[in-house]
């Protein structure tokens, strides 16, 4: 029967996975690719697992973009983008040539170490100057190709000033609309979109749209710093799942 390939556990699981990232994108404004990378990667392999990433990312900060548009800073978004695409292309490459299994390995491992960093709170006495800026936004670049997860180094770098989280929430919504779109395009023209990863993912945005809302409507409503934490934790532990399983 057309399409009974797509009916298995893996779509379970894979699904599970994307309402956890959805969660946690809605609560926080980022760290959905850190929740769904390892296990989409374990279930599919590195390189349609990215792709899948990506694609499910866009759609959700499409989702949330109509709210914070008109807060973002573009002036300080736009330079950080653009270092970041400067980036991007390596990482692309790295994950559709280097074997399958070291890569599925190295992207939890990235994902648990970049989640511990965040866990540990770490907060500059002021934020730094452009170069570093860019220089950041460059390391989240690489990260965005080579595992769909460009958050920490960006996150890091904001929560380093003196905006609150709601700020950065929006900042972080504008900067990761523009770089999951360059992303798609270059991963589309890789051909990482193997047989099935394109209906997979078609079935998954549709609850990736669901449980980012529900995130949003929880981040409005519940206390930021116990999400935050309870989010970190999630994601830490799913990294290690990737780089030990």
């Amino acid at each position: 029967m057309p399409g009974a390939e797509l009916i298995d556990p893996a779509l379970g699981l894979g699904a599970a996975a994307v309402v956890l990232a959805g969660l946690v994108r809605g609560l926080a404004g980022f760290g959905g690719a850190l929740v769904m990378a390892p296990i989409l990667s374990l279930l599919w392999g590195p390189a349609p697992a990215v792709a899948m990433v990506i694609t499910i990312e866009l759609v959700g900060y499409l989702q949330l973009l109509p709210g914070a548009a008109r807060h973002i800073r573009w002036r300080e978004v736009a330079p950080m983008g653009l270092a970041a695409l400067a980036a991007l292309p390596l990482g692309v490459w790295l994950v559709v040539h280097l074997p399958p299994e070291v890569m599925r390995r190295a992207i939890g491992g990235i994902v648990a170490v970049l989640a511990a960093l965040l866990m540990l709170g770490w907060r500059a006495r002021r934020r730094p100057g452009l170069p570093a800026a860019l220089g950041v936004s460059a390391l989240s670049g690489l990260l965005e190709g080579l595992a769909g997860t460009p958050g920490p180094p960006v996150v890091l770098l904001l929560y380093a000033g003196p905006d609150s989280a709601a700020v950065n929430r929006q900042q972080l919504i504008g900067y990761f609309t523009l770089l999951d779109l360059a992303a798609l395009l270059l991963y589309a023209t890789q051909g990482a979109f193997a047989a099935g990863t394109l209906e997979r993912t078609l079935l998954l945005v549709p609850v990736s749209v669901a449980a980012t809302w529900v995130g949003g409507h929880l981040f409005r409503r519940a206390g930021e710093q116990i999400l935050r934490w309870l989010a970190l934790v999630l994601i830490l532990l799913i990294g290690l799942f990737g780089l030990l399983a």
